[in-house]
């Protein structure tokens, strides 16, 4: 079983993630990712590759809707142990308007 404080500590990276993506804190982004991370998306044909991938897709999200995309995160619950973990969750993105 995964303890408390590793739950927590996946809620704050992925919090982290959402906060650098939607006010582009590039600088904050990239150290967010392992070298050889991999994002899909359940339910759609996304999978990007590598750190430089995340930032240039999450660059490319921030060009296409302005500066205004932002992520919302809810519930979570968090499966596994302290040497691998899988977190399921509801992603909700939305554009901020003008």
């Amino acid at each position: 079983m995964i303890s408390a404080a590793s739950r927590l500590q996946i809620l704050d990276l992925i919090a982290r993630f959402a906060h650098c993506s939607d006010y582009c804190e590039w600088d904050g982004f990239s150290p967010l990712f392992v070298p050889d991370v991999i994002t899909e998306f359940a339910d759609f044909d996304f999978k990007y590759e590598g750190v430089e991938a995340q930032i240039k897709r999450a660059q490319d999200s921030e060009r296409m809707t302005g500066g205004k995309n932002r992520h919302y995160y809810l519930n979570f619950y968090v499966d596994g142990d302290e040497n691998q973990a899988v977190v399921n969750y509801f992603f909700l993105n939305t554009n901020a308007g003008n």
